[in-house]
């Protein structure tokens, strides 16, 4: 009783993980925006389609 229960609890979790990851990690459907993304030694660099480009803060900056 106290080993099959556990196992049963932890077997109902997994099912429902695995549901849930498999639908959020589906990438079967045409994505509405492609992003472009360059790494860089501290950053990104993002581009959207038509050329607008996407200027993230820079790394490392404080404020104050």
């Amino acid at each position: 009783m106290y080993t099959i229960v556990p196992i049963i609890a932890i077997g109902v979790l997994f099912k429902y993980t695995a549901e849930d990851i498999a639908f959020l990690t589906d990438v079967s459907a045409e994505p509405d925006v492609e992003i472009q993304v360059v790494g860089k030694q501290w950053s990104l660099g993002l581009q959207l389609p038509h050329g607008r480009c996407l200027r993230p803060g820079r790394a490392g900056s404080t404020h104050g």
